[in-house]
């Protein structure tokens, strides 16, 4: 890549080497932790690894705990979504060695003379550090309730290090309050040039105060409101007034969506593409981890499911209007779908943002074919050609081959189509890999936080017209009433179609378990009756579906793939196209529904990885450790 990383884990003995004379060298080994706070190459070393040990990535293993994606091999919705499990970066969050870093360079940064490091940086770097604070607090508190507050470093003895949790509204209030301070902080940038994309600015706080602030009204937390705790109304009304100041704020200092009004629908796939994509951080990226890197052939890999069937569903069609599939069937096996991508109404007449999130089998899409190893035909001007998910195996026994339950569909986000491939096809031995950055916070999730607060304080005219300003960037129609296919007007009806528009929207960037929780979605309706989730229904009792390829030819499905020149024209001896030796069949991917426990609204803390070292730490109500039944209760 021709960019760097703006937060690179700087060795302290390379800052040396680059600082000094090669011939007057220092003894590294008499670096003190004293040199660091008066040595502003250290000190900066020592700022940007804490910000790479803090900047979160990816929380991609929670899209399996709902409909945005499934797992192959892992299932675990069914009561059994516990911190304990340690699937990958998705559950656990316990942040303290970060902000002990934190704690120890806001105490000591002012040390650094002013004639070495003017105090407008010092400024910069202390609202940064408050502000990735307040996001790790938060981190923990929305998976735990409160936890041990300490916003100083604390001593080495036993005493000091034995915390018991804060409340939640304590830590809310911590949370707050630093980013408050960081706001106030007049050194603090509202936008910064390119060469600091990635850093943390003043709308990252401002925008962060609004999502908390949001999290915290939602039921999840406002389930129940014990003495000395904030109403529910309250909780809104606040943030209402934080999601409205960050819209505004981040408006007046050139933030919005990207490419707005897109003249046509491929435009609108186009631009959704670039988004994602470009290296040039646009102006609707608030706070970005920049250049991950994506495998172009498998961008799965960065995944923790695929895509199940009832997300294809969701996306809406090219109007606006609600995808109306045929009921899903009962049962390990449904119907078949013809693969034609020509005629197929399942890929047919959709929304552009299906198109720019979702690669479905057969798709003019540069990725490679699922396990069966490549062919020549599959790559055209160093690119590849189609999306192809078939998976042969040969059992030796028998001299048929047999098919796995490979899903038709993988995620197309983020995959940047201009990467070439390298490698001999034949060989299996092709690579595309490309570095994309991963949004943590975009323009349109604070116009959602926005429409979703004003919702709840009574202002459903100006949740509307937000939500209609990001289905018209979208690519769908005004249409006739100028709704933009949106039908629900006020109340936990428009709720219902805001959460809905994030799973959209916000489709692979992290938030649908987030957004599920926190609305109690998996055990609440949140509209009396409704008959979809879409429309506000709960999803316990859920069961996704994925689609699963099939040769129906009879014949040798390499072969075939061999044979393969263009495909939308290719015909077999009998009369087939080439689509058409192929079948797309419905499979259930799990036999037991969606069972998420009341309990697991705050999870429990894993004892031996956290509260062994500290039995100060009460657990959680609801669940139980070594020591008995948890008494803390995550409401307060």
């Amino acid at each position: 890549m021709k960019k760097i990383l703006n937060y690179i884990v700087l060795s302290l003995t390379l800052i040396v080497f680059a600082c000094e004379d090669v011939l007057d060298k220092r003894d590294l080994g008499a670096i003190t932790t004293d040199d660091v706070w008066v040595t502003p190459s250290l000190l900066d070393g020592y700022f940007n690894q804490t910000m790479s040990d803090g900047i979160p990535g990816f929380n991609s293993d929670v899209t399996i705990h709902t409909e945005e994606g499934y797992s192959l091999t892992v299932n675990v919705v069914n009561n059994t979504v516990a911190v304990d499990m340690s699937i990958g970066d998705g559950i656990d969050k316990w942040h303290y060695g970060t902000i002990r870093k934190i704690n120890r360079f806001l105490e000591n940064v002012d040390i650094c003379p002013s004639d070495k490091l003017s105090d407008a940086a010092k400024n910069d770097y202390k609202a940064q550090m408050l502000v990735l604070r307040a996001y790790l607090y938060f981190d923990m508190v929305r998976v735990y309730g409160g936890v041990p507050l300490t916003l100083n470093t604390l001593s080495p003895s036993e005493d000091d290090l034995k915390l018991p949790r804060a409340k939640t509204s304590e830590c809310i209030s911590a949370i707050i309050k630093d980013l408050d301070d960081a706001i106030a902080i007049g050194d603090f940038p509202m936008t910064r040039a390119e060469a600091q994309a990635g850093r943390i600015n003043k709308a990252t706080a401002y925008a962060l105060k609004g999502r908390i602030l949001l999290y915290y009204a939602s039921p999840q937390f406002s389930h129940e409101t014990p003495s000395g705790t904030k109403s529910a109304d309250q909780r809104w009304s606040e943030a209402y007034t934080a999601c409205l100041e960050a819209k505004d704020k981040l408006t007046a200092a050139g933030y919005g969506l990207f490419a707005p009004e897109p003249a046509n629908a491929q435009e609108a796939i186009d631009n959704f593409y670039k988004l994602f994509v470009s290296e040039e951080c646009n102006k609707e990226i608030v706070w970005v981890h920049r250049y991950l890197g994506f495998t172009a052939q498998t961008p799965n890999n960065g995944w923790g499911g695929r895509p199940s069937l009832e997300l294809v569903y969701s996306f809406a069609k090219a109007d606006g209007t609600p995808f109306d599939a045929s009921e899903i069937p009962a049962g390990s096996a449904g119907p078949q779908i013809e693969m034609q991508v020509s005629t197929n109404p399942y890929w047919l007449n959709r929304e552009p943002r299906f198109y720019a999130n979702i690669a479905f089998n057969g798709c003019d899409f540069p990725l490679q074919r699922k396990s069966q190893g490549l062919v020549s035909e599959d790559i055209q001007d160093n690119k590849m050609r189609h999306f192809w998910t078939l998976h042969t195996t040969v059992d030796p026994g028998k001299s048929n081959k047999t098919y796995d339950a490979v899903s038709a569909f993988d995620v197309r986000k983020y995959v940047d189509l201009d990467v070439n491939v390298s490698g001999d096809p034949n060989a299996g031995n092709l690579t595309n890999s490309s570095g994309v950055d991963y949004p943590l916070i975009r323009y349109a999730e604070v116009l959602l936080n926005f429409a979703e607060a004003a919702t709840m304080t009574g202002r459903s005219g100006e949740a509307l017209d937000a939500l209609k300003a990001i289905r018209k960037r979208a690519g769908i129609p005004a249409g006739a009433n100028g709704n933009y296919g949106i039908t629900a007007t006020e109340g936990k009806p428009l709720i219902a179609a805001i959460l809905h528009e994030r799973a959209i929207e916000l489709c692979y960037e992290g938030f649908r378990f987030w957004d599920v929780r926190r609305w109690r979605q998996y055990t609440d309706d949140i509209v009396d009756g409704a008959a979809t989730i879409r429309e506000g229904r709960k999803i316990n009792g859920l069961i996704r579906h994925n689609i699963a390829i099939r040769n129906d030819s009879g014949k040798d499905d390499i072969a075939l793939f061999k044979s393969l020149s263009e495909y939308d024209a290719l015909s077999d001896a009998g009369g087939k196209t080439y689509f058409e030796n192929f079948k797309n069949e419905i499979l259930a991917n799990e036999q037991q529904p969606f069972s998420f426990g009341e309990n697991e609204y705050f999870f429990r803390i894993p004892f031996e990885d956290h509260i062994r070292a500290n039995e100060a730490i009460e657990q959680t109500q609801g669940w139980t450790d070594s020591r008995g039944q948890g008494k803390f209760n995550p409401y307060e």
